[in-house]
């Protein structure tokens, strides 16, 4: 009934995690989860086996002898894809480095979907690990979202998702599915809400781990600024296509914002990002322009530090 897809490259230290929260799983219905070992450096690759043995009718492992994630080129997808089952039909996703903690997350989402054939996508409230500093917090997610919601404001978690793979199928084969983008799921999560509506469960399933290197989270400047323009990219994109153009202002102002609180936290200039923004939408604002004069120097960063950092 479902495949769930767990993409892992040195995760050791966190994999027994995220799989004990796949074979704890408790349904009414037969699920496997497509683990890919991406070539990894560390003991990832063993921990893989020695679950799969011990689960083989859950753990469907696969394990690269060359990193696919850095060729960009589509084939981590299409090797992921073509190992889920032709039976299966929804999709969940966990990466090696998060994990489930509810028992009966799937069947939950899986009833949800059974009798709402009209929604594309369920999605959960999730806790929130910050490695670095050994807390938990809980994500402030909105209870409901449309399409719309999601064009402004992305707030679902990747770890916490379950969806119709035949809207999967389709998003594959449609011409919104640019493979330029660095971001694999904001357009999919924006694809299936431009096709019904999709669902909020309130309960809180899964743990996502914040650490201090991954693809949505860097200490590289240019990586995080990379990260917000092409999340500016893909909401610009969506509005033009789902005809929500009266959106573009408040999308291009939230991605400003982001770059000023990347600025404050580097320590760097992001002035020509954000003046590229303000041009590209014609926003004139002299409080956005006078942000972005002070922020051009050191000085004016650090009066401003301690609001970004709390």
């Amino acid at each position: 009934m479902v495949s769930i897809q767990c993409l892992v490259y040195n995760h050791e230290h966190y994999l027994r995690q995220c799989l004990d929260g796949f074979v704890m799983q408790k349904t009414n219905f037969a699920f496997e989860a497509i683990v890919h070992d991406d070539a990894s450096t560390d003991g990832s690759a063993n921990i893989i086996r020695e679950y799969a043995e011990k689960y083989p009718d859950i753990i469907k492992p696969i394990y690269e002898t060359e990193n696919q994630y850095s060729k960009h080129d589509g084939s981590l997808r299409r090797i992921m894809d073509s190992a889920m089952s032709p039976s299966s039909k929804y999709i969940a996703l966990c990466e090696g480095d998060d994990y489930w903690t509810d028992p009966k997350k799937l069947q939950k989402q899986v009833d949800y979907l059974e009798s709402h054939p009209d929604c594309g996508l369920v999605y959960t409230n999730s806790k929130i690990y910050h490695q670095a500093k050994g807390v938990f917090s809980l994500a402030t997610l909105p209870r409901q979202v449309d399409f719309r919601g999601l064009l402004v404001n992305s707030p679902i978690m990747t770890l916490t998702s379950c969806f119709r793979k035949d809207y999967y199928n389709m998003y594959n084969l449609s011409s919104v599915r640019k493979s330029t983008w660095i971001m694999s799921d904001l357009p999919l999560w924006l694809y299936l809400a431009a096709q019904g509506p999709i669902k909020y469960l309130p309960d809180v399933t899964s743990v996502y781990r914040i650490l201090d290197n991954s693809a949505s989270h860097s200490k590289d400047v240019t990586k995080r600024v990379n990260f917000c323009m092409n999340s500016y990219e893909i909401r610009m994109y969506f509005a033009k296509e789902y005809h929500c153009n009266h959106l573009r202002k408040q999308i291009c102002i939230n991605h400003i914002n982001e770059l000023f609180k990347i600025a404050v936290d580097a320590d760097r200039n992001l002035s020509a990002y954000i003046a590229k923004l303000c041009y590209k939408e014609s926003i004139f604002s002299p409080f956005i322009w006078l942000k972005m004069l002070m922020y051009s120097f050191p000085m004016g960063r650090k009066l401003h530090s301690v609001k970004y950092k709390k």
